[in-house]
């Protein structure tokens, strides 16, 4: 051939993998030394040890807390809710996972006397979730969903409010 040339070509892949099963896998057709077309296919690979062991679970956490409200007044009405998980900890051993984290509530109310009053409540929630192979060294990431909030009205004492939830971990 004329002007024959070679050429060499890299490439530098970067492959991001998220496991949640184990299981062998063969590598396709094309990178096997045995086909001719790729005969000068040369791969360099690179073993890597995981530390993070991706499996999933729930867990759930009910709530059932009174609270009093700073005014003595009785409640007429309760306007708005505003809610927030704040200061998740998680604490691990060998196959289970302590949550914890506080349900900051932020509550707006008309007393009987037309005043308009805010009152801000943290709620503490923790619960245990159980998962095979989880140990002390690995990193965890635990989302909190807030489910069936509900705020009841003590009957006795007009200012005291009873919130029942559950939360999903």
């Amino acid at each position: 051939l004329l002007n024959e040339r070679k050429v060499q070509v890299r490439i530098m892949l970067k492959v991001i993998v998220i496991f949640f099963e184990e299981y062998d896998l063969e590598l396709p057709d094309f990178m096997n030394n045995d086909n001719k077309e790729f005969s000068n296919l040369e791969m360099l690979e690179s073993k890597i040890k995981l530390k993070n062991i991706f499996k999933s679970a729930k867990g759930k956490s009910n709530i059932k807390e009174m609270v009093e409200l700073d005014d003595k007044a009785e409640i007429s009405e309760i306007i708005k809710l505003s809610k927030e998980i704040v200061n998740i900890e998680n604490k691990i051993s060998i196959n289970k996972i302590l949550s914890k984290a506080d349900i900051k509530l932020k509550i707006m109310y008309l007393t009987e006397n037309g005043n308009l009053k805010i009152k801000e409540v943290s709620v503490p929630a923790m619960t245990f979730i159980d998962i095979e192979g989880v140990k002390e060294d690995l990193l965890v990431d635990v989302n909190y969903k807030i489910k069936n909030l509900s705020l009841r009205l003590d009957q006795e004492k007009r200012n005291v409010v009873e919130i029942i939830s559950e939360i999903e971990v």
